[in-house]
């Protein structure tokens, strides 16, 4: 029963790594930053979505974010984001 919280706590923790290391991949032009954008977004969604009526209502703009995010990356659409980035 112990295990949950803690699995929980893991799932937050690289919900807040992933995004800054992918912004940091990002400016230092590591290919590797899109790998973790894509899995940020979607521990923030796992971290969020079983707590979807407890969470701040900050939250609900992170979850329409990470699904913004995920849509991009993992999509077509990645091509003309990447074209865009300098």
């Amino acid at each position: 029963m112990m295990m949950i919280p803690a699995l929980f706590s893991l799932v937050w923790l690289a919900s807040t790594i992933c995004p800054v290391s992918a912004g940091a991949g990002l400016l230092l032009g590591q290919p590797w930053w899109i790998l973790a954008a894509i899995a940020g977004s979607i521990c923030s969604l796992v971290a969020i979505l079983p707590w979807w009526k407890a969470v701040v209502p900050g939250a609900y703009f992170g979850a329409v974010f990470d699904v913004v995010v995920s849509i991009l990356l993992l999509s077509p659409l990645r091509g003309l984001l990447l074209q865009a980035i300098p």
